[in-house]
């Protein structure tokens, strides 16, 4: 009687574990510069100049009933973080508004596909919609005499899903003025910029 009894019990607490627990996500080297109210829902390892940095994308908690109930984009940051000799992180840089909104991929859901660097540049790419499928990739380039990191590309390709023998759109995104360098903090993917 004991032994059916005790197999309830933990069968009730892993049921109840599953339904209810959650693993903790928030790295601890870096937990403490999150922004309270968000949790990290993207984050990769990059490497630049021989130093590691982490990609970390944030969303708000209720992230997906307030695009229900307002249809609003909302910021999604992200964050570069710089890794120091003592282990911990620094943010290197930030932009609140990169990231594409959760809802932006159409029936694939969000669109954020990956974060990526190769030494010189970073790459964030998106992708989403239906029957007529798009892609984005928005880059930025390290700018060695502005100390900085800028716009070098927001392109991407549209094509019809149903279609294999169309062709594919190429999409300039956004026009690059390397008379205006636009820094990786001020970019909106949300605004279309003129040359």
């Amino acid at each position: 009687m004991s032994k059916v009894f005790g197999r309830y019990i933990i069968t009730i607490a892993l049921l109840g574990c599953m339904l209810g627990c959650k693993e903790e996500t928030q790295p601890t080297a870096f937990e403490n510069l999150l922004q309270e109210g968000y949790e990290i829902f993207y984050s990769d390892t990059l490497r630049f100049d021989q130093k590691e940095f982490v990609a970390v994308a944030l969303k708000q908690h209720n992230e997906d009933s307030l695009i229900e109930a307002t249809m609003d984009e909302i910021a999604r940051p992200l964050l570069i973080l710089e890794k120091k000799p003592d282990s911990k992180f620094d943010i290197a840089l930030r932009n609140d508004k990169v990231i594409l909104c959760g809802a932006c991929g159409g029936m694939f859901g969000d669109p954020l596909d990956i974060i990526e660097a190769d030494g010189k540049s970073l790459t964030i790419s998106h992708h989403g919609g239906s029957r007529y499928r798009w892609t984005r990739h928005i880059s930025f380039e390290f700018l060695a005499e502005q100390q900085g990191w800028f716009l070098s590309s927001d392109k991407g390709i549209s094509y019809d899903s149903m279609n294999p023998e169309g062709e594919l759109e190429e999409i300039e995104y956004t026009s690059v003025d390397t008379n205006q360098p636009l820094a990786f903090g001020a970019f909106n993917s949300s605004t279309h910029y003129e040359e």
